[in-house]
C-alpha cells in the first residue's frame, strides 16, 4: 500500500467547492490533478463529517453524525433480532442495512445474539402451541358447559311438569 500524501486543506476545500458547485469526482480530479478515488473519499469524509479539513486521526470520521446513526440502527435491529423471531434479512432491511452488514456486525461484535434469537424463536414457537392449546381446552369447556346446560335445562324441564316423579 502506497505511503498516504499529505495534501493541504485548502486543495480539498476547492474540491469540496467544485463538487457542491455539481461537478463530477473525475472532473473535479482532472481539473485539480487528483484522482478520482481521492476526490470520492474527501467528499464523503465532507459527507460523514461537515467538515472540509483533512481528517488527522484514523477513526475521526467514526464520530460523525451519519455514523452515529448508523450505529443507533444497528442496535435498533440488534435488539429486535434478541427479542422476536423475525428473519435477519427483515430485521435488516426494516433498519436501513444490509443483510451482510448487520450479519458480520453482530458476528462481530454480540456473537451472543445469535443464541438470544434461537431462544425467541422458541419461545415463539412454545408460545403458539400454548395459544393452540388454549384455545382447544376453551372450545372443549364451552362445548361441554353448553351440554351441562342443556341437561340442566331438560332437568328444570321436567320438574316443573306436574305429575311426574322419578
Amino acid at each position: 500500500m502506497p505511503a498516504s500524501i499529505r495534501y493541504p486543506d485548502s486543495l480539498r476545500k476547492q474540491a469540496i467547492a467544485l463538487h457542491l458547485q455539481g461537478k463530477g469526482y473525475k472532473t473535479i480530479g482532472h481539473t485539480l490533478g487528483l484522482t478520482r478515488d481521492t476526490v470520492r473519499n474527501w467528499i464523503a469524509s465532507y459527507r460523514a463529517t461537515g467538515r472540509s479539513e483533512s481528517v488527522q486521526t484514523t477513526g475521526q470520521i467514526r464520530n460523525g453524525p451519519s455514523f452515529q446513526r448508523r450505529e443507533e440502527r444497528f442496535a435498533a435491529a440488534r435488539e429486535e433480532y434478541e427479542t422476536s423471531s423475525a428473519s435477519l434479512l427483515s430485521i435488516a432491511q426494516k433498519h436501513g442495512l444490509t443483510y451482510n452488514n448487520l450479519r458480520n456486525h453482530l458476528r462481530q461484535y454480540h456473537p451472543e445474539s445469535a443464541l438470544l434469537h434461537t431462544y425467541a424463536k422458541q419461545s415463539a414457537k412454545m408460545q403458539a402451541a400454548l395459544d393452540e392449546q388454549m384455545a382447544a381446552l376453551q372450545q372443549r369447556g364451552d362445548e361441554y358447559l353448553q351440554q351441562m346446560r342443556a341437561e340442566l335445562a331438560g332437568q328444570m324441564e321436567r320438574l316443573r311438569q306436574p305429575g311426574q316423579s322419578d
